[in-house]
């Protein structure tokens, strides 16, 4: 076998890995924007026009009484991170 055919299998099989990792790529992206949607509705923000764009198909039914009963549990989590922060000694020399 030639260097030339080698070389073309070699390079073949890399681009379909990179193929294959362009779709993973994607599909984590994809989540990611997905869940920072969910987060930003969540804590009372208005969704993106980017946002609203990309997943128009996929908006589902939003229940306010989930979103105050999450704002509330984000409310009760701040509180207690800011309580076990508040009775904790300062470390350091500053």
């Amino acid at each position: 076998m030639s260097d030339s055919k080698k070389n073309s299998a070699c390079y073949g099989n890399i681009i379909e890995k990179i193929k294959a990792l362009d779709l993973t790529i994607r599909s984590l992206h994809d989540t990611i924007t997905n869940i920072k949607g969910g987060v930003s509705a969540a804590a009372g923000a208005d969704p993106t026009p980017t946002m609203v764009e990309e997943y128009d198909d996929e908006l589902e039914e939003i229940c306010m009484d989930e979103i105050e009963s999450e704002r509330a549990i984000l409310e009760i989590m701040k509180n207690a991170c800011l309580d076990s922060m508040h009775g904790q000694e300062p470390e350091g020399e500053g």
